[in-house]
């Protein structure tokens, strides 16, 4: 749609099922759905000069034992970058990733007994942003 842009989508689409050795219970298999989905957009101004920005989606990650559950959410993570061309053979790149902070909530949830047989003897929920990340890289060809 505009000259020297690139559009890149990296995404996958997981469906699990698995019964659960303690209840019989069918859910998601522990880690299985775990694909994250990125859109990348890249504006080529000229040979040397670039700019782009990024945002990146990743799925619940849950872990399952005998005992206990945990699940954790994030929120988006946006970035954005710029890059120069320095010479024949020197790259620089800025970039800010979690531009807007990024969100990371964990559940745990603990049973007396069997997960999801025995009564539930405590649950921690844990609400972490992170704060934006700045980075500066130089690439150079020797």
């Amino acid at each position: 749609l505009l000259d020297g842009a690139e559009l890149t989508v990296d995404a996958a689409w997981r469906e699990t099922s698995v019964q659960d050795p303690f209840n019989g219970a069918t859910r998601q298999l522990q880690n299985a759905e775990f694909a994250g989905t990125t859109i990348n957009y890249r504006q080529i101004i000229n040979p040397r000069v670039s700019y782009g920005a990024a945002v990146r989606y990743d799925p619940p990650y849950r872990f399952f034992r005998s005992q206990s559950k945990s699940e954790f959410k994030s929120g988006p993570d946006f970035s954005i970058f710029a890059e120069w061309a320095v010479g024949s053979a020197s790259k620089m790149r800025i970039e800010v990733n979690e531009l807007f902070g990024r969100r990371v909530d964990r559940e745990l949830t603990r049973y007396m007994g069997l997960r999801g047989i025995a009564p539930i003897s405590s649950a921690e929920f844990r609400d972490r942003t992170s704060s934006p990340i700045f980075a500066l890289q130089i690439e150079k060809t020797f």
